[in-house]
């Protein structure tokens, strides 16, 4: 891929590249112009974990005189420097050639950055060119308690694999997936949401992550009443979470405990309400068709369990949605979709009293966490919040987890 100087602020990319990658480029003088003390800079991120061969530039000098030194990263770790001087370069002054700022084999690359410094007056960048190569596919072997679930591979190096779903127990609900095995735990981990894009950097195993159901049923809002909520979509158990970023929000595996899905809801009226995220009071609203951090006015639909927030642009209604695909199909987030107001899985489902610490598991088969180890001798491991009871041949060990 190539990245040809068009302003001061901007490069036109060419070749080819991977399908998030984002060019920002800037040059404190003009074009691509460095005299002394001035300064370029191009940033490429979204590569998607590609190995990077070569990186070069086209540049030339005046006859007599002009120089730089120059940086590259990948992931803000440095990678080359160097100089460029007027005697060294080919040629007259007159044309553009080719200089090599890095030559070898660097892998797992999500962002490149080139600065280039002049150091005397004055240097001339016409393109950057990138050469790279998408790493080998991986294998994720996902594992549902001690079964092997299924392996997915890549379809190509840095593709990613989408993950599945996988059903509720009669006690436990699925959460999503886990880098790490949990046994138990009452500390809320890092969960990968199903349906989520996951980029494993080498052949590695996921663990189906689990929450213990408690007694209390979710109760959905059927009568505009101001308080604290999650909004829902009740088939695909998700929740909005968090607060507007670039237009957009993010939604979660729906849990009620998480007060990051924590809403403020307030009616003005039956038909119109304000959002705050309860736990940083930040509003939610709109700008045209994008969310923003705004105490916007928003219009509700409500039928028995179901509430919906709109809004209305151009004589279009614009709905608050919690599963938007984005354009490969493969993530999904929440925002303002163009559609009409009916029926619908989306709630306001209450925030469950204060009671026990909910317990997390990749191990649901073990009863309320108990994690029978089979060694020389038959123990127990007995999860007790931030402590674990250990009982081997009848012997008691409190340890701190």
């Amino acid at each position: 891929m190539s990245f040809l100087v068009e302003t001061k602020n901007s490069v036109k990319p060419e070749g080819t590249w991977p399908y998030d990658m984002e060019a920002v480029y800037s040059c404190s003088y003009q074009k691509g112009t460095l005299r002394k003390d001035d300064r370029a800079v191009l940033t490429v991120t979204g590569l998607d974990g590609v190995s990077i061969q070569k990186v070069c530039i086209w540049v030339k000098s005046n006859k007599q005189s002009g120089a730089g030194k120059y940086i590259v990263t990948a992931n803000k770790e440095q990678i080359a420097q160097g100089t460029i001087s007027h005697r060294d370069l080919t040629g007259d002054g007159s044309t553009f050639v080719s200089w090599d700022l890095y030559s070898g084999e660097c892998a797992d690359v999500d962002e490149l950055s080139v600065i280039i410094d002049g150091t005397e007056n004055s240097l001339y960048i016409e393109q950057y060119e990138i050469t790279w190569s998408t790493a080998a596919p991986h294998s994720v072997t996902l594992m549902n308690g001690y079964a092997e679930y299924t392996v997915m591979t890549e379809r190509s190096g840095g593709s990613g694999i989408v993950l599945p779903s996988l059903p509720d127990t009669a006690e436990w609900r699925f959460m999503g997936w886990s880098e790490k095995e949990i046994r138990a735990t009452t500390q809320t981990p890092t969960i990968l949401a199903a349906y989520s894009k996951y980029f494993p950097r080498e052949d590695t195993y996921l663990w189906a992550l689990y929450k213990q159901h408690w007694s209390q049923e979710p109760v959905y809002m059927t009568e505009p009443v101001s308080g604290v909520y999650l909004y829902v979509n009740r088939y695909l158990q998700t929740a909005l979470s968090g607060v507007p970023e670039k237009g957009i929000m993010q939604p979660a595996a729906l849990d009620p405990g998480d007060e990051d899905q924590h809403y403020e809801i307030t009616f003005a009226s039956p038909d119109t309400a304000y959002i705050r995220h309860a736990a940083t009071n930040t509003p939610i609203g709109y700008e045209g068709t994008q969310l923003a951090v705004k105490a916007s006015p928003w219009q509700v639909y409500h039928d028995g369990e179901e509430t919906l927030f709109y809004t209305t642009v151009n004589q279009k209604t614009y709905v608050l949605w919690l599963n938007i695909p984005d354009r490969s199909g493969d993530n999904y987030h929440a925002g303002l979709l163009d559609a009409p107001l009916g029926t619908s899985p989306v709630a306001l489902q209450s925030v469950p009293e204060q009671g026990s610490e909910p317990l997390y598991s990749c191990h649901p088969e073990n009863p309320q966490g108990i994690s029978p180890v089979y060694t020389s001798e038959q123990s127990y491991s007995i999860p007790l919040g931030s402590y674990e009871l250990r009982i081997t041949n009848g012997q008691k060990q409190l340890i701190i987890r």
